[in-house]
């Protein structure tokens, strides 16, 4: 069995711009059609609102910039992070690359904050593709592995 990993971010506020809202909405599981129709992952590719999150998080993160989040509203509380551990973690090294230093990882408003500033780089990013199709997943899919494939690993100096 895997060991618990604790979440100090179960009370702060996950965010994104707050005129992409509805956005997130629409392109996750949990839009529901006026229609009453089932979920489609073809016109809503993300199964929860943190997934968009997640996926603005690494775009935002490949544009190399924070954006300003005070015209953010919270769609969760990161008690979310709870459900995927791994996130927890990977949040605590991207606030530790952003910043240069490990001690960012006993601040965890300024954690989230980090990664609410990249999320709000990459929102409008994966909005705008988006918007392209009527059949999103495609060219969301495409750009993320573009962007993926395009990561040059920098070799890791190991001191003795």
């Amino acid at each position: 069995m895997a060991a618990a990993t604790a979440n100090p971010y179960v009370n702060l506020e996950l965010k994104i711009p707050s005129k992409y809202s509805e956005d997130l909405k629409k392109y996750t599981g949990r839009f529901k059609a006026e229609d009453g129709a089932t979920k489609d992952i073809d016109r809503s590719p993300f199964d929860r609102y943190v997934d968009l999150w997640w996926a603005a998080i690494g775009v935002g993160v490949s544009e190399g910039r924070l954006s300003n989040t005070d015209d953010s509203e919270k769609f969760v509380t990161g008690v979310v992070l709870s459900q995927d551990p791994w996130r927890i973690t990977q949040l605590e090294l991207l606030a530790i690359a952003h910043t240069g230093s490990a001690d960012v990882i006993s601040k965890p408003g300024e954690v989230i904050e980090i990664a609410n500033g990249y999320a709000a780089t990459g929102v409008p990013i994966l909005v705008e593709i988006l918007l392209k199709k009527s059949e999103p997943i495609w060219d969301v899919s495409n750009h993320l592995k573009t962007l993926a494939e395009s990561l040059q690993p920098e070799a890791v100096a190991v001191s003795e």
